[in-house]
Order: C-alpha cells, then structure tokens, then sequence
C-alpha cells in the first residue's frame, strides 16, 4: 500500500461513487516513480508528472468520468428522442459527453480536472513526498 494518499471521487462499475486514491493505480504510481529518478528539478518533475497524469486520468478515459445531474432533471421530447435513437443504434449512453447531453445543470466530472484544479495543493503534496516514490 502507498504511502501517498490523493482521493478524487469516481463512479464504480457498479455505479456507487466512491474516493480513489490515484496512488493505488499502479501503473501511475510506476510511472511516476520512473519520472522522479530522471527528473531531479522539481520543474521538470512536475511538467513530466501532468502528462502522465493526463494520460492516466484523461476526461477521455470513461473509468475516470462520471456525470452530476440535477435531482429533476428536464428533458424536451426532441431530446429524448434523440438520445433513444442513439441508444437504439447500440451505442451506449456514456459515450455521450456533457456537451452531446441538453441537461441545463448536467456536469462531468473528472479525475483529471479534480487533480488539476487543485494543480497548486496537489504539486506541493507530490514534491513533499518524492521520496516514497522509489
């Protein structure tokens, strides 16, 4: 188990929305490892570590995305019907991003901007703790 802790909220499989420690994602962590023992100026170790954070938690990856909706959300029938024909075409409705949805209050949510919106309490942590990073 890590020794670093940075939960973000993220929807399981089973659809709970739940914390996740980004450091028990292990191919992150190995990479971030390998990162660190080339990159000995804080600078660069930072710059290289928000492309392997990208990579790893990109908007992109449906893993790392979930969709807030308001508790009542409205739909015109024109909507819905679009989105049923989309489904109806076997494509799966997660595909969809926030922007193909006309939910007025529909977010996405992300790993990625849950990481970088917090970028300067988030670089901090990480430069602090460069030494569990083996």
């Amino acid at each position: 188990m890590s020794k670093l802790k940075w939960n973000v909220i993220v929807k399981t499989s089973l659809g709970e929305i739940v914390n996740f420690n980004i450091f028990e994602h292990t191919a992150f962590v190995t990479d971030l490892s390998r990162i660190n023992k080339k990159y000995k100026e804080d600078k660069d170790f930072l710059e290289i570590a928000l492309n392997t954070i990208d990579y790893y938690f990109s908007p992109h990856r449906r893993e790392f995305r979930f969709y807030a909706i308001p508790h009542t959300p409205h739909l015109s029938d024109e909507e819905y019907n679009r989105i049923i024909n989309y489904v109806s075409k076997g494509n799966h409705l997660e595909d969809f991003q926030s922007r193909d949805i006309n939910i007025p209050g529909c977010t996405q949510i992300t790993a990625y901007a849950q990481i970088t919106e917090n970028w300067e309490a988030f670089s901090y942590y990480l430069i602090k703790h460069r030494k569990y990073l083996k």
